[in-house]
């Protein structure tokens, strides 16, 4: 059967939405309070304890570069080409911006 999520309050469940259609009038439920860390948070990375905050470092630290060095270096090369280029036309770019609004 599936689940289906609501609030408490005033010592009445809202729920979400509609109960599933397959659910039988009368048909008896099951309600636990929801741990918003836990349920969130499937990896326990979310944490504030000194566990949950070992887990997120080890993870951390599991990640593989998105780039290989190559791919870093030519990025790197392009940037600082782009970069002097801007540093170049900066006065003549500032000033035909300035002319628009002139």
């Amino acid at each position: 059967m599936s689940a289906i999520r609501g609030t408490f309050k005033n010592g009445q469940v809202i729920l979400d939405g509609p109960p599933p259609a397959d659910w039988p009038d009368g048909a008896e439920v099951r309600l636990e309070l929801v741990d918003p860390v836990s349920d969130d948070d499937p990896d326990g990375l979310l944490g504030t304890d000194p566990e949950s905050i070992a887990r997120w470092l080890a993870w951390y630290e599991s990640l593989k570069p998105f780039l290989t060095e190559e791919e870093d270096a030519e990025w790197r090369r392009i940037r600082a080409e782009d970069k002097a280029r801007e540093l170049a036309n900066w006065e003549k770019d500032s000033k035909a911006i300035e002319d628009l609004f002139q």
